[in-house]
């Protein structure tokens, strides 16, 4: 059961993982744009 389950979170873990660091990326630019524009 254990190895099932970790074998199904580390794809999702994968797939998430990008994403969270594309919206951080995101996040950053817009306040360093908002901090340019000051």
């Amino acid at each position: 059961k254990l190895s099932d389950k970790q074998h199904l979170m580390l794809p999702m873990f994968m797939m998430i993982n990008p994403f969270c660091v594309f919206l951080l990326l995101c996040q950053s630019s817009t306040l360093l744009l908002a901090a340019a524009q000051k």
